[in-house]
């Protein structure tokens, strides 16, 4: 029996470990694959957040950019356009540095017209930005970028002609001629400085921009998509990554973290928690099942054996004095009156084992009834008594009721009572034997709204380590009950169930002796 619930551990032990691997690997494949599913969808909410920054940007920046870029030249004799938002000033380059156009103050260029010079010079044969400068992408993201960069400089030669239609309604004339003398203002970043810059007639003008507002303004226009999104001084590009540069100034858009992305559905957190308290509720059930039948075989097993250890000794002496009384011999008078004496008292032992045992079955099974009737106290002592009496007297000791009042009524039935009351008479009987005190006293009291009913012996008590397993049933096992008084252990299980029947209660009270205390409902 050892063996096999060894074996049983252990094959359940294999089975919750196999279980517990995969729930504990499938989880972690879900957390891996959830944390990598909300990367991308966080960096995708970035892409879009930075496409959309980026058309507002420059959408911005391309009406500035544009009527500046078709302003016609400022040596010409017409009429003042007024200055455009973001424009410190307006200026040339002579023979002796820049000189401002409008009356502004340009006295921080004059260090950096030399630059402004070769910049422009430089700049005066590259090509306009357009779609040929964005092929050959490395990746299907980076070729996105570059055809959003694409449109949106389409979108800026737009916006030219736009402008040249609003210079022309301005100025009352078409400036078309006018402008195509001058090549095409460039935007430059010079000493940290932003600048527009052209060549008209082998000399330099352009106008100064104000980059510090500029930013600000710019940054403050899409801080709903990107808080923390910078914009850095850049070249204009020429590779195929463009995704994050301005179609209208030289300016790279630095993001900054990617946007919170909340989980579609509910967390998966929350999702594997409640999983994971499903699958331990499921084992903890699981093991508690394989404990109780465990416990249930091994209780089984003893009640067998135990049982069969009761029912052999006096089945044996049923079978040898019932075969001496029929042979004829024994002639004896004498003999035969203790020969039958002996076959009664057998007789009464079995009859109270079973009855033992067919009324734990029907409490087990919850066909007890309702045990809860009013109950005089001392008339059912004075009538359960004499059975008390004579299982002492058949092991040499008595039995002291004490007097209780006539008016004590308990809620309880005179059935079970009496038969916690015998069981208790009888393990006092069997376990202080050679008790010197052979008195077994019974007494009854109120005690507040309960009625204590006490049985007490004067023998060497319960051991310390039993009393842990007193009212299990079934807790003996053959060799005990061999080596011990008589029985299965399952009186005193018993006699608690009966009295929690009652709703009362059966408990082990102090030493010296056994002193049992049965609690009942007093009646109203």
């Amino acid at each position: 029996m050892m063996a096999s619930g060894q074996r049983t551990v252990i094959v359940f032990g294999a089975c919750l470990a196999v279980l517990l691997g995969g729930v504990a690997w499938i989880s972690l494949t879900a957390v891996r694959l959830d944390r990598a599913e909300l990367a991308a969808r966080r960096e995708a909410a970035l892409e879009e957040n930075v496409r959309l920054a980026l058309w507002r940007l420059d959408s911005d920046l391309m009406p500035l950019v544009a009527r500046e870029s078709t302003r016609p030249p400022f040596a010409k004799a017409l009429p003042p356009q007024p200055r455009s938002p973001h424009v410190r000033a307006y200026f040339r380059i002579d023979a002796d540095g820049p000189v401002s156009v409008d009356g502004a103050d340009v006295s921080a260029l004059r260090p950096l017209a030399p630059v402004i010079e070769r910049a422009a010079r430089a700049e005066a044969g590259r090509p306009p930005p357009g779609p040929a400068m964005v092929t050959g992408a490395a990746n299907q993201q980076a070729e996105r970028g570059s055809m959003e960069w694409a449109a949106r400089s389409k979108s800026y030669r737009q916006a030219e002609e736009s402008a040249y239609s609003a210079n022309n309604a301005y100025l009352g004339r078409d400036l078309t001629s006018i402008v195509a003398e001058a090549e095409t203002m460039a935007p430059l970043w010079v000493g940290g400085e932003l600048v527009l810059v052209r060549r008209v007639d082998g000399r330099v003008e352009g106008c100064w921009l104000d980059w510090p507002g500029m930013r600000a303004w710019l940054l403050d226009d899409v801080k709903e998509l990107l808080p923390a999104a910078h914009l850095l001084a850049a070249t204009r590009p020429d590779r195929s990554d463009a995704g994050r540069f301005l179609a209208a100034l030289p300016l790279e858009l630095l993001p900054g973290p990617a946007p919170g992305v909340s989980s579609a559905g509910a967390p998966l957190r929350l999702v594997l928690g409640i999983a994971w308290s499903g699958v331990l509720l499921a084992l903890a059930a699981g093991v508690a099942l394989l404990a109780g039948a465990m416990a249930l075989s091994e209780r089984r097993a003893a009640f067998v054996s135990a049982v069969t250890h009761e029912l052999r000794t006096p089945l044996t002496t049923f079978r040898a004095y019932t075969e001496m009384l029929a042979d004829g011999m024994v002639t004896d008078e004498t003999q035969k009156t203790q020969y039958l004496s002996t076959l009664k008292g057998e007789a009464e032992r079995l009859s109270h084992l079973v009855e033992n045992v067919l009324m734990f079955a029907r409490v087990e099974r919850g066909r007890g009834g309702e045990l809860t009737r009013p109950l005089g106290v001392a008339e059912l002592l004075e009538r359960v008594a004499p059975r008390l009496v004579d299982r002492a007297a058949a092991a040499g000791m008595e039995v002291a009721v004490a007097p209780v009042p006539a008016d004590l009524t308990a809620v309880a039935d005179a059935g079970a009572l009496e038969q916690i009351l015998f069981n208790l008479v009888d393990n006092a009987c069997k376990y202080a034997a050679r008790a010197t005190d052979r008195t077994i006293r019974i007494s009854a009291a109120p005690a507040g709204r309960d009625v204590i009913v006490t049985v007490a012996d004067r023998g060497p008590g319960i051991p310390a380590a039993e009393r842990a397993r007193l009212f299990r049933p079934f807790g003996r096992s053959a060799a005990q009950a061999a080596g011990n008084a008589p029985g299965v252990g399952l009186g005193l299980a018993l006699c608690r169930r009966l009295a929690r029947a009652m709703r009362g209660d059966l408990v082990l009270e102090s030493q010296p002796g056994a002193v049992f205390s049965l609690r009942l409902r007093a009646a109203r």
